[in-house]
């Protein structure tokens, strides 16, 4: 049985041009972890101001609930602070959506999407992108550029980037060679 979140194993052909090129299949869990780095990028000031109110509320809620309700007890602060985290939840949930469905709609326009086999190169200061969909390019700018534990979010515009994984065939031989001379031929 063929596992679809793993890379093929077989080593692909890569031209002696010295071309930096990565071959990759993109999983559900790579783009699922690139899209929540990139929205806590660009969108860190509006989570952690939210993430303050509620630990605020989180602290203020049980304690006027446990104030008000007489012999309110564990039960009360429990109730409260089931309460609290329900609506963390739904505030967190209304703070992304937008922007999420805004990068999952680029996304697609560049053809990345669960299972899709992609390509990506470095040619004279510009990155491109082969998907499903076509070629695409952006410019090669390190300062766009966010390192993640699983591989490269590569922002190329307001809503959308590009995921280099750890886990694919680089024409370097490996993903840290591929980056270090990814970013030599950066302007700087």
């Amino acid at each position: 049985m063929i596992n679809p979140y793993k890379p093929p194993s077989e080593p692909l052909a890569f031209s002696d041009d010295g071309e930096l090129v990565a071959r990759f299949h993109l999983t559900r869990s790579q783009l699922e972890h690139a899209k929540s780095k990139f929205l806590l990028r660009k969108y860190g000031t509006r989570l952690t101001i939210l993430s303050l109110a509620m630990v605020a509320l989180a602290i203020w809620v049980p304690a006027v609930a446990y104030s008000r309700i007489p012999g309110g007890g564990y039960v009360t602060m429990l109730a409260s602070e089931g309460l609290v985290m329900v609506l963390a939840f739904v505030c967190y949930k209304a703070a992304i959506y937008k922007p999420s469905s805004r990068i999952d709609l680029r996304l697609s326009e560049f053809g990345i999407t669960p299972g899709v086999e992609c390509e990506f190169r470095v040619e004279a200061r510009k990155m491109k992108l082969t998907s499903s969909r076509g070629d695409f390019e952006s410019p090669l700018d390190v300062d766009r550029w966010q390192r993640t534990s699983r591989g490269l979010v590569l922002t190329v515009d307001q809503s959308g980037f590009w995921f280099l994984p750890k886990k694919a065939h680089f024409s370097t031989g490996g993903y840290a060679r591929f980056v270090r001379e990814m970013k030599q031929l950066a302007p700087t």
